[in-house]
């Protein structure tokens, strides 16, 4: 996501007549821009430490699909709260 967003952050700011006539690049939509590429970020990385553990799990213990199941959806529950306490903050 943050590959996908500088681009546009330099457009905008050095072409400001793609943005609408009432909308300013100013620091509250960078902010929100810098958060946007944030959430992407702490929801992949909580999902791929989930599957890393798992991967650690499964040389241990074999192959489960449950298990891989289980950490998949605490992966996505971890992300979900790490973006509501960074939105929240």
């Amino acid at each position: 996501y943050i590959l996908l967003i500088w681009p546009l952050l330099i457009i905008f700011y050095k072409f400001p007549y793609f943005l609408p006539r009432n909308m300013k690049l100013n620091k509250e939509i960078l902010k929100y821009l810098s958060l946007l590429g944030n959430l992407g970020f702490i929801v992949m990385s909580n999902i791929l430490v989930s599957i890393f553990l798992y991967k650690v799990y499964e040389r241990f213990f074999g192959f489960n699909s449950l298990i891989f199941i289980i950490f998949i959806l605490f992966g996505i529950i971890s992300a979900f709260y790490n973006i509501y306490k960074l939105i929240m903050k």
